[in-house]
């Protein structure tokens, strides 16, 4: 756990999953103060990890077809930027709620992105929070891919899976390549 988790127990809640974009109607209309930190990265690189993590998870419970799971997973991920695209342009006036970060700037210099982060929420970040982020950062390894398999591995077709993901991709800047 990050040190800002113990800033923010009496005042904040950190909920860190992308499926908080299916409801940002509902996030916002429970929590209207809600802000949202939303992390971009090639849509087929998150695809990739997300489906890897899908396979383990269901493969814990039940059996299907991996071929339509994948293309199940696909439809839903495009989905989920697509109605989150929908919702920011639908409430121009929640444009200051959000933060957009690249994945490359988190990863490489995770510092700088924290800080950009606590910046944005207005919220103070000491030298002690920040000393215990360096030392996380110093200690922990980057992430390692594991059994890393390309899409055509998985059944899909990385170029019409780039379609799915054409307007995200345009609308945050981040390269179809």
């Amino acid at each position: 756990l990050f040190p800002y988790t113990t800033l923010f127990r009496s005042r904040r809640w950190v909920l860190k999953s992308p499926d908080h974009l299916h409801s940002l109607e509902e996030l916002f209309s429970a929590f209207p103060d809600a802000m949202v930190i939303q992390t971009h990265r090639n849509p087929l690189d998150a695809l990739k990890s997300s489906l890897q993590l899908n396979e383990v998870l269901q493969g814990l419970f039940i059996r299907l077809d991996g071929v339509n799971l994948q293309e199940r997973e696909s439809r839903a991920f495009a989905e989920m930027m697509e109605r989150s695209i929908r919702f920011r342009d639908a409430h121009p006036e929640l444009a200051g709620r959000f933060m957009d970060l690249s994945y490359t700037d988190l990863i490489s210099d995770p510092l700088a992105a924290v800080e950009r982060i606590y910046r944005h929420l207005d919220c103070p970040l000491t030298e002690t929070a920040l000393e215990c982020m360096r030392q996380f950062v110093g200690k922990s390894s980057r992430y390692r891919r594991r059994g890393n398999r390309s899409l055509a591995e998985m059944g899909l077709d990385s170029t019409r899976e780039m379609q799915r993901f054409q307007n995200y991709c345009v609308r945050f800047g981040i390269p179809s390549a």
